[in-house]
């Protein structure tokens, strides 16, 4: 049985990175006023948020190995796994 994986990072398309980026042009270009996705400008910040939830997908997928040494660095220990035995009895 492996470790569970940690989520590192969540996240996500559209509700999290391009409405942010969205939020954040009104706050830094109030002049820019076309927010539809024919927008050159939109289409680049969907691009950078596509590139940006491939490279969480990546950073999510930690192997176990590099999970295990990480515990091991904060002095956790992981005990062995055991056989499990069940007496059988006639009836």
């Amino acid at each position: 049985m492996s470790l569970p994986a940690p989520n590192l990072d969540d996240l996500r398309f559209q509700p999290d990175i391009v409405d942010e980026a969205r939020r954040r042009i009104v706050r830094y270009c109030p002049e820019w006023t076309d927010y539809n996705i024919s927008d050159p400008g939109i289409t680049l910040i969907e691009l950078f948020a596509w590139m940006t939830e491939m490279i969480v997908y990546r950073l999510n997928q930690v192997p176990d190995i590099s999970f295990q040494k990480v515990l091991k660095l904060l002095r956790v220990c992981l005990l062995m796994s055991l056989k499990s035995f069940l007496p059988l009895i006639k009836i």
